[in-house]
């Protein structure tokens, strides 16, 4: 860029243009650039952590994401992220106050769901149903949750491998089902 070679936002620009094109080591040069330029745009380590998170480089991810919420501390994605980045590692215990904290400053549908898959993966299935319920209310003009975590998947519960719901639960699934105690209905 030669017309405005300081412009962070031009940089963030350019790096999505480059990750659109496939050219995903130009992208994360932008992005960087964009940091180096203003590290104190919470937007663009955003957009670095976002990148890093695409490429699995979880670290890097997770520190991006880390600076987000130091120099946007009212910005719930900056801690749905980092929830995200430990989810990702299997660490879904550290991911559930990250949740939460991005829920206390927006209480979002997707968080919503993403805390509910994360209680539903460490088995705390009434919280699951808790949360999902949440989700669904935070959701009246939608067909229901669709966070942006996996869905629970075979031998977690009554999903198949993709995703999509089985048409009979597995044993495990009714299993779990019945250890949940009926006080909602």
């Amino acid at each position: 860029m030669e017309l405005a070679p300081k412009s962070g936002p031009g940089y963030v620009r350019l790096g999505s243009a480059y990750w659109a094109n496939g050219r995903k080591d130009e992208a994360l040069k932008a992005y960087q650039k964009a940091v180096d330029l203003n590290p104190y745009y919470w937007a663009n380590h955003t957009a670095l952590g976002n990148a890093c998170f695409r490429l699995g480089e979880n670290d890097k991810a997770l520190s991006a994401y880390r600076w987000v919420t130091e120099l946007k501390p009212d910005n719930s994605t900056g801690y749905e992220n980092i929830a995200g980045v430990y989810f990702r590692q299997g660490k879904y215990n550290e991911s559930v106050p990250m949740f939460k904290k991005a829920l206390e400053l927006s209480p979002r549908y997707d968080t919503y769901s993403n805390l509910g898959t994360t209680y539903f993966y460490l088995k705390r299935y009434n919280e699951a149903v808790e949360t999902f319920e949440k989700a669904v209310q935070a959701t009246p003009t939608r067909n229901g949750p669709q966070g942006t975590l996996p869905r629970p998947t075979a031998g977690q519960g009554m999903w198949t491998r993709r995703g999509a719901p089985t048409t009979k639960p597995s044993p495990s699934a009714i299993r779990n089902f019945r250890s949940i105690p009926a006080t909602r209905m």
